[in-house]
């Protein structure tokens, strides 16, 4: 067992035995072991420990609470992460319902969880939505993180995912030579994600020279 993992799982025990299981303290150390069985990849416990976060913010802070969204979109994460994009989609539903409410259409809590869920929805095949999501996130980010912010990068890139995936080739294009350019420009050349918009770009490119048909999914 991870380093971590010990010492958030003793945390949350102890804290249970004296403050109980709904008190905020025993809740954010329950969020917090989540979060670190999400980085170890333990999907599964993760989703569990995260589900008991859910229930007990929204009982005692509300469905709309900053610290139950958070929550929700925790495990919404696990959910995909097991390939169970319904269930995700439901979450995510719910999360960016809550977030508008209340944060506002314009804030990054609100535009992550549409982000969120337009990948749900990309995984499922739902394209036309997904796609419109991706641009709204992309226009939010845009305004509010600015054109190089990592956020933005990445919503550039799912772009050109859900664009070639719905066979718009030379939108696709125009998205992926923007990573590129952006990634190298605000990031640098041999960053992480900017070498990922290079790969991404290159097998673009070569599915389209090779005309090797992408295989898509139906649109909704």
């Amino acid at each position: 067992m991870h380093e971590e993992e010990i010492m958030y799982r003793d945390a949350l025990e102890a804290m249970e035995r004296a403050l109980g299981p709904e008190h905020q303290d025993t809740l954010d150390s329950m969020n917090m072991l989540g979060e670190t069985l999400l980085d170890l990849k333990k999907y599964n416990e993760a989703e569990a420990t995260i589900r008991r976060a859910v229930a007990g913010r929204d009982k005692t802070l509300g469905p709309v609470h900053g610290d139950t969204l958070l929550s929700a979109n925790n495990l919404g994460v696990a959910l995909c992460k097991q390939k169970k994009h319904d269930e995700a989609e439901d979450v995510y539903r719910r999360a960016l319902m809550g977030a508008e409410r209340t944060f506002g259409r314009h804030h990054q809590d609100t535009l992550m969880c549409m982000y969120n869920l337009a990948g749900a929805l990309h995984k499922q095949g739902w394209h036309h939505e997904a796609e419109l999501m991706y641009w709204r996130v992309l226009g939010g980010r845009e305004k509010i993180l600015g054109s190089g912010h990592r956020h933005t990068l990445r919503s550039i890139i799912k772009l050109g995912a859900i664009l070639h995936d719905r066979g718009k080739h030379s939108a696709a294009e125009i998205m992926y030579r923007r990573a590129v350019s952006d990634g190298v420009k605000y990031l640098g050349a041999h960053d992480g994600l900017t070498l990922k918009s290079v790969k991404c770009l290159a097998m673009f490119l070569q599915s389209r020279t090779s005309n090797a048909p992408h295989q898509g999914s139906p649109s909704r």
